[in-house]
């Protein structure tokens, strides 16, 4: 039977029992397939042993949890046509570890596995979809070599990310149905299970972190180029020739991977910058800070994107992370607060507010979006509102973490100590409770008299749900000119454009509010 996950105090109710962040309808034969896959593959969590009460679970994640898959590393050979758009290679993953004995594979469009090998013996396979299951047979009882020989068909073009080439491995918690009423159709509980810490698609990249090494050959007619690459993190490449262009970015990006490693006490190289072709979220592979071009004429949006980047790929990396119930948060609100901080650091307050104002807009109109489905930020899609609300949301509980306090954080969950006991040591368990639960905004607004003021609500029954008034607020971006104020909360806020503070105002607000570092 499978070992449910709990919560420390308050944080147990709101994850262990299932509250979901749920996305709006999809087609009919679309909810079936994923309906089946989770029936298939999901086996749900009792209800009935939701508690509050620590100790119900261990502080380390077990090991043979279901469906745990653990990997060394391993070796890939591709071979590409960039004429045609299609290649062909083996993906060696050594020493596979798999107790419950399946290998997870989430192919891409185009993608074909032809043979699963180990001990030079043939594996089983099944297919449903963009899902690929591998029966390891004697493999789950030892670890061993699992090479998989394939093609894919990622299309023509010169920026080819290792999502298109290869599958991900583990299981894809945004397959799992969100929706109530679709839930209820198909015969699934009213709660949400999300695959385990090791069974769940690693964070970034398509394989845990491990030690990887690569080689591509990229056919043009007759000549061809050989890239290689390795990488002790998480498996993630892009096979192109960097634009010259952003070479002139690369001051910018090193005084930004400067403002990560002052704030999370470490950050991965960045060896060159350069823009994708395709529009894609501004992402640190390899070395390589890609970014999308729409970015070139938006300094202060570049630059949060940047450090967002390479803060989320410590993240991923130093905490080894997967997409598992809870990680949402440091998926899109660690490394997203950290880039809209490091931002700010030398920016006038009226441009961070202009930045943060932009990010507001765009968290509301995706909650918006999502009409009265929305749910517990640890059991929403990683593809969906929790990218554009969590930055925001994170942004007090970030800044309140000394440097020392992000390195445990993510050293304690690289060593395997489960999410909730992690979070509830680095933010307290009632903030850790706040910051997974419901979304939560506040509309925070500078008085007449200088003091901030406001409301705050929390998202409940398909709207918003006024609580508490504001009683607490810090400053951003303070300068001559005056200071942004947030609130103190770990909610988003839904209006900047009253936040700014004249310099005579910040002044009176700074001295009537309590201490910014003090626990609300």
């Amino acid at each position: 039977m499978r070992r449910t996950t709990t919560w420390l105090g308050l944080a147990a109710l709101v994850l262990a029992c299932g509250a979901g962040a749920w996305r709006v309808a999809l087609p009919a034969a679309a909810t079936q397939a994923r309906a089946d896959w989770e029936k298939r593959w999901i086996t749900p969590l009792d209800p009935n042993v939701c508690t509050t009460e620590p100790g119900q679970t261990s502080r380390f994640i077990d090991a043979a949890a279901e469906h745990a898959l653990r990997v060394a590393g391993g070796d890939l050979t591709i071979d590409i046509d960039a004429a045609t758009g299609r290649a062909q290679g083996t993906w060696t993953l050594h020493a596979v570890d798999a107790p419950w004995g399946w290998l997870h594979l989430q192919a891409p469009p185009g993608f074909t596995l032809h043979a699963a090998r180990a001990r030079q013996s043939p594996l089983q396979t099944e297919v449903h979809g963009s899902h690929i299951a591998v029966g390891l047979d004697a493999c789950a009882r030892e670890k061993c070599d699992v090479a998989l020989d394939f093609s894919a068909e990622p299309g023509k073009g010169d920026w080819l990310p290792a999502e298109r080439l290869l599958p991900r491995l583990g299981l894809d918690g945004d397959r799992v149905l969100r929706s109530p009423a679709e839930r209820e159709r198909h015969g699934l509980p009213g709660f949400i299970t999300l695959p385990g810490e090791l069974a769940a698609v690693p964070l970034a990249g398509v394989a845990p972190a491990g030690e990887w090494r690569w080689q591509a050959r990229v056919r043009q007619g007759a000549s061809a180029a050989v890239s290689t690459g390795q990488t002790s993190g998480a498996l993630d490449f892009v096979l192109s020739a960097p634009d010259e262009n952003a070479a002139a970015l690369a001051a910018e990006a090193q005084a930004l991977r400067a403002c990560v490693a002052a704030r999370m006490g470490d950050a991965p190289q960045v060896e060159a910058v350069a823009f994708a072709p395709a529009s894609t979220p501004a992402r640190l592979s390899a070395g390589t800070l890609w970014l999308p071009q729409a970015l070139q004429g938006d300094p202060a949006l570049r630059r949060a994107e940047m450090a967002r980047a390479i803060a989320l790929r410590h993240v991923a990396d130093a905490g080894r992370l997967r997409q598992t119930r809870g990680a949402q948060w440091l998926a899109s609100g660690l490394p997203g607060a950290v880039g809209l901080l490091c931002a700010a650091e030398n920016a006038s307050p009226a441009a961070t507010q202009a930045l943060l104002q932009r990010a507001s807009a765009q968290a509301t109109q995706a909650l918006q979006a999502q009409a009265d489905e929305v749910g517990a930020v640890a059991f929403a899609a990683f593809d969906g509102w929790v990218r554009d609300y969590a930055p925001l949301a994170a942004l007090d509980s970030v800044r309140r973490l000394s440097t020392a306090q992000i390195q445990t954080l993510l050293a304690e969950l690289g060593g395997g100590v489960r999410i909730q006991y992690a979070l509830s040591a680095a933010l307290g368990t009632s903030r850790a409770t706040l910051a997974l639960s419901m979304p939560l905004a506040t509309n925070l607004r500078i008085g007449a008299a200088g003091r901030p003021e406001g409301e705050r609500w929390r998202w409940q029954q398909g709207g918003w749900k006024r609580l508490t008034a504001f009683d607490q607020g810090w400053a951003l971006a303070e300068s001559a000119d005056g200071a942004l104020w947030l609130d103190a909360w770990p909610g988003y806020e839904r209006d900047f454009t009253d936040n700014l503070a004249a310099p005579v105002l910040a002044a009176a607000a700074s001295n009537s509010s309590p201490s910014a570092g003090a626990t609300p």
